[in-house]
């Protein structure tokens, strides 16, 4: 899999071109799609005399992490070696455990105020004051 993370974002090379030089070495060089390959090609054309060819690759095992954000590479071989179903399945745990981490904070500086309020945090239901009141569990000043 060869991809390139671009401002937080996974991009995966669909295509490579591939320069046979004088000995014969075959060098390759990924692109992210058609328009960067041709680019590619055009340039190489232009500066040497050495054969090249276009070749599409299988993206199929990985397609899945293109567009996806992550902060470092790391993360995404991470991701890549899991497979996208475990992967789903970490993130969904790891947010799992963000909520839980978070429902704990608010109970412990007893900003969680109600039962009713508790429960829609657990849930995973964030919300205001303006929620709260018409909920029933917040004074009003109006």
């Amino acid at each position: 899999m060869e991809y390139r993370l671009i401002n937080g974002i996974c991009h995966i090379c669909k295509y490579k071109t591939v320069v046979t030089n004088e000995n014969g070495t075959k060098l390759e060089f990924y692109h992210l799609d058609e328009v960067e390959t041709n680019q590619s090609l055009e340039l190489h054309q232009q500066l040497s005399d050495l054969p090249a060819e276009i070749v599409p690759l299988d993206v199929s095992d990985c397609i899945w992490l293109d567009g996806k954000e992550f902060s470092f590479d790391t993360e995404i071989i991470q991701a890549y070696e899991m497979g996208e179903t475990e992967y789903i399945k970490y993130l969904l745990e790891k947010s799992r455990l963000n909520n839980a981490n978070l429902l704990n904070e608010i109970k412990t500086l007893g900003q969680a105020q109600t039962d009713l309020e508790l429960e829609l945090i657990e849930q995973g239901q964030y919300i205001t004051d303006l929620e709260l009141q018409l909920l029933g569990g917040g004074e009003s000043n109006v």
